[in-house]
């Protein structure tokens, strides 16, 4: 609770809220499924990439 992290994101002009996969306990469920990886240019590289998601450069 102190980290400072961001848990999720609200874009203006689209109705979703993007969460942080890595702010999960537990992504196992089969009703959880990534569709877009944003930053993929930036991401650390300790950090496996999630494969079969869409790359959109303008996030």
């Amino acid at each position: 609770p102190t980290c400072g992290s961001r848990l999720a994101a609200i874009d203006s002009d689209i109705s979703e809220v993007g969460i942080n996969v890595t702010a999960l306990d537990d992504t196992s469920g089969p009703d959880l499924v990534p569709i877009h990886a944003s930053f993929r240019d930036n991401a650390v590289h300790w950090l496996p990439p999630v494969p079969e998601t869409e790359h959109n450069t303008a996030r």
